[in-house]
């Protein structure tokens, strides 16, 4: 007897199992083609077949139910249903199995299914099933049913997979789709426009286009330097795609970041704007006009220009001014630069404006013409100040005819220490002249005994009176006895024509 492969010895054992059959009845009939079809057999008329696949069904049942009822696989009371799809299909309506060689194939694939069944069920190997060779080192199964994949299961489905592992939930009925899973993402973007408004665009939108409709509560929420500072709201209705475009504007310096939500079905979208939004502190443009200029005269005979300045909108800053000089109407020169700069604060400034070149000057009607430069912008023109006249004649004035005068006098005594009869007397005087120049005069001195009018001292003294000076002037008489009463003389001379005098002051002094 010539030797039989051991692959064709699994399939009989595999087929035998799975029909019913006498293992040597289907190793005869797979040793001339390798096909189970009663070849070795006379041929069975259609209902022997048909007889044979519902033995096949009634298998494949027996063994859905042992599987299901079985508790050390499914964990006490639970179950496992194991569903194996059969069909007469290739023999009943177009016969496209080709009689049993197409069974074959599908016990097969049954076979790999329900392999890990039959191993809970008896305990036992790949081996004790005729699946491998002696020495278990490899799978005697072709490598074409191995190639598992999920498919529709469903006889009565449009696309309906006799050849699908599992059915993977594609299945079509009548055309209508497969089930479709929406896939919500946010597509953002923003951008700084201008010089303080902070531009969104946002798409909320399902990468799936399942036009699944939603209903979304939608927020933008903008916060400035990390706290909160604004947002926006909008509800909709809407399929596949929301979008909107929009800005919030007037912000002040900071630096801005915009993140957005939205709410449905109890679910949250969220999702950060990319990037930070910076807004600087924007310089204050100075809004300036000139109101008023005008021309003043000081020290007699020299000029300087005045600007008055009207701030518009606060911003406090500095001017440059350039000033042109004229001299009875004709143009003389013109000054900016040198003139420097001056700062404009509150809302009306006056700029007083000199330069040497309009100092002692000479008779003559002289004007200016003013304009000013706020800073970073261009010139502001121009005022006209009105002529203003210098005259460097001065009419001297008419010669003053004072007269000199005592405002006060008074004495002190000094006692002299070493010797008790004598003393030392100091008059004291305070002189005036009645016009407001410096004048020249001499005071006379007589100190001399009450009782017999004998002069015992005389002075004349020179000096200068300075109008209605509060300056004391005084002398001293030394050596006087004591124990007698004395008069001290005073008179003012001046000198006119002749020397005249014109006060004189006489005061007793009792000395005891």
């Amino acid at each position: 007897m010539p030797e039989i492969d051991d692959d064709l010895i699994a399939k009989a054992k595999l087929l035998a199992e799975a029909t019913g059959r006498d293992f040597k009845d289907v190793l005869a009939d797979l040793e001339d083609d390798g096909v189970l079809n009663d070849s070795n057999k006379p041929k069975e008329d259609l209902v022997a077949q048909l007889k044979e696949a519902a033995e096949l069904i009634a298998t494949v049942q027996e063994i859905n139910k042992e599987v299901s009822e079985n508790t050390v696989l499914n964990g006490g009371d639970n179950k496992t249903n194991v569903n194996v799809e059969t069909t007469l299909e290739g023999d009943i309506v177009d016969r496209a199995i080709e009689s049993v060689h197409r069974k074959v194939q599908n016990l097969k694939k049954i076979a790999i299914i329900i392999i890990p069944v039959f191993l809970l069920l008896t305990g036992g190997t790949m081996s004790s099933m005729g699946f491998f060779n002696s020495d278990e080192s490899s799978l005697e199964i072709h490598d074409e049913y191995n190639n598992d994949y999920g498919g529709c299961l469903a006889h009565d489905a449009i696309n309906y997979d006799p050849m699908a592992s599992w059915d993977d939930g594609s299945c079509q009925f009548d055309n209508t789709p497969p089930p479709c899973d929406s896939q919500w993402e946010w597509i953002l973007y923003g951008e700084l426009r201008g010089d303080n408004n902070v531009w969104i665009d946002a798409r909320f939108k399902d990468m799936n286009n399942c036009n699944t409709p939603m209903d979304a509560q939608i927020t933008m929420t903008l916060n400035k330097d990390g706290q909160y500072y604004d947002e926006k709201f909008w509800n909709n209705r809407f399929d596949n795609e929301w979008s909107v475009g929009d800005q919030f504007t007037d912000l002040p310096p900071g630096e801005y970041d915009v993140e957005i939500d939205a709410q449905a079905q109890g679910s949250n979208w969220h999702q950060n704007v990319e990037g930070d939004f910076i807004i600087e502190e924007q310089a204050c443009i100075p809004d300036y006009s000139s109101s008023d200029s005008w021309a003043t005269t000081y020290d007699n005979n020299s000029l300087q220009a005045h600007l008055k300045i009207i701030n518009h909108n606060d911003c406090e800053s500095s001017v440059g001014v350039m000033v042109s000089y004229y001299k009875e109407n004709s143009y003389q020169d013109s000054y900016d630069e040198e003139l420097g700069e001056y700062e404009v604060k509150g809302a009306e400034t006056e700029i007083v404006i000199r330069h040497d070149d309009w100092t002692n000057l000479g008779d003559g009607n002289y004007s200016f013409e003013t304009r000013f430069f706020p800073e970073g912008q261009g010139e502001e023109c121009c005022e006209i100040t009105p002529q203003i006249q210098i005259d460097t004649y001065v009419e001297p004035e008419p010669p003053c005819n004072g007269t000199a005068s005592f405002y006060s006098v008074s004495h002190g005594i000094d006692y002299n220490n070493s010797n008790s009869s004598l003393s030392n007397v100091t008059v004291f005087w305070d002189a005036d002249w009645s016009c407001e120049e410096v004048k020249y005069v001499q005071i006379d001195i007589f100190f001399k005994h009450k009782d017999n009018q004998t002069v015992i001292y005389y002075q004349t003294l020179g000096y200068n009176l300075n109008g209605q000076s509060s300056y004391v002037a005084n002398h001293t008489i030394v050596d006087i006895e004591v124990g007698a009463t004395y008069e001290v003389c005073l008179q003012i001379w001046v000198q006119r024509d002749i020397w005249s005098v014109d006060e004189e002051r006489n005061e007793l002094i009792p000395i005891s």
